[in-house]
């Protein structure tokens, strides 16, 4: 049983809760102690008998425009750009259902958002990237007994198959450095040299490049947080020093100055007036593969790379049959031998 107590203008209310004594308060002004002591009793009751039910109990009062305004409180850590798109989705989640009982919002609900409060022109492949950040804020809330169910995880969406990356051949990569110019051959030449993304690329300013010293710096790389945002410097690719130091830079202008789009997609068309369907980004898997196949190790390719972890530098690593031969007969000069018993086969 619950016993109320007021001490110092606060009410405070003592229970037992599966064994375990327990306490909440609150200090409102303009209510009465006894209005004070129900709605605590109140609440008492429902986790009394949500934990005697096996169910667990939820603050189920709270708005979605509540549970968005908590979540960003919570500083939550994501890159720069994923920041930007998931605050701008979650206004306009709070426009259309700001004032709904988050718990209250069901399947029904989700995909009415997703049908009228976005761009109708959007993608499959766009709607399930927003269904999956919006599905992460219920998750959030879920962990804080904020809502019961994520019905957001409901919603399916058939995304585009994506072309599974490759390296780039000799002979393709020839072509590229021959056969373009230009931003388009400095863009081909920042990611097959020094591993760079389009992002890298645009945001190049003339000082980053330190030539006495052969260095490079990348300001804010994708893998850098909005609380902690950084900036990698690596050393300088002598064939892309000597393509640098004929271009005219001025100091507080990028390199390249076009826009991230734009960009990728002279490349991406560039490339394929060659013959060679890929994007940019496949020079980025052709630098870290070249790398990890020089055998200068996992630990280097990763940091040259800005990765936070060798598990997604392994995901850029795809390995020719012929470089893993090595590895097998390596194995085999170590491995015991003995004879094969050829009248038993």
């Amino acid at each position: 049983m619950a016993s109320l107590h007021k001490v110092r203008g606060k009410w405070y209310v003592f229970y037992r809760l599966s064994g375990q004594q327990k306490c909440l308060s609150t200090k409102q002004i303009g209510r009465t102690p006894n209005a004070v002591a129900r709605s605590i009793l109140d609440k008492y009751i429902q986790m009394e008998g949500a934990a005697k039910h096996g169910v667990p109990w939820v603050d189920s009062s709270q708005p979605v425009s509540a549970l968005i305004d908590m979540y960003w409180q919570s500083a939550p850590s994501m890159a720069l750009c994923t920041n930007i798109k998931k605050g701008a989705l979650l206004n306009k989640l709070r426009k259309f259902m700001g004032k709904q009982s988050a718990s209250s919002v069901t399947v029904i609900d989700a995909e009415r958002f997703m049908n009228l409060g976005l761009n109708p022109s959007l993608g499959d492949s766009t709607k399930d990237t927003y269904k999956n950040f919006i599905a992460s804020l219920w998750a959030w809330g879920i962990t804080r007994k904020l809502v019961c169910e994520n019905p957001w995880k409901e919603l399916k969406y058939r995304r585009t198959p994506k072309v599974p990356r490759r390296c780039l051949t000799q002979e393709e990569l020839v072509t590229l450095l021959t056969g373009t110019k230009g931003y388009i051959l400095l863009a081909i030449c920042l990611g097959f040299y020094q591993g760079a993304r389009i992002g890298d690329c645009i945001a190049l300013h003339a000082e980053d490049i330190d030539f006495n010293n052969r260095l490079i710096t990348f300001r804010q790389r994708k893998g850098s947080r909005v609380n902690a945002p950084k900036s990698q410097t690596m050393p300088l690719h002598p064939k892309l020093q000597e393509i640098l130091g004929a271009i005219p830079l001025v100091s507080g202008k990028r390199v390249i100055p076009l826009t991230a789009s734009d960009l990728g997609t002279r490349v991406s068309n560039a490339m394929r007036k060659v013959g060679i369907n890929a994007t940019h980004h496949y020079l980025r898997h052709t630098f870290i593969t070249s790398i990890i196949n020089r055998r200068q190790g996992l630990a280097q390719a990763s940091e040259l790379a800005g990765h936070s972890s060798w598990n997604i530098t392994r995901k850029y690593t795809h390995l020719a049959v012929e470089e893993l031969r090595p590895a097998i007969e390596a194995h085999n000069n170590n491995s015991i031998t003995r004879p094969v018993p050829t009248a038993d086969l």
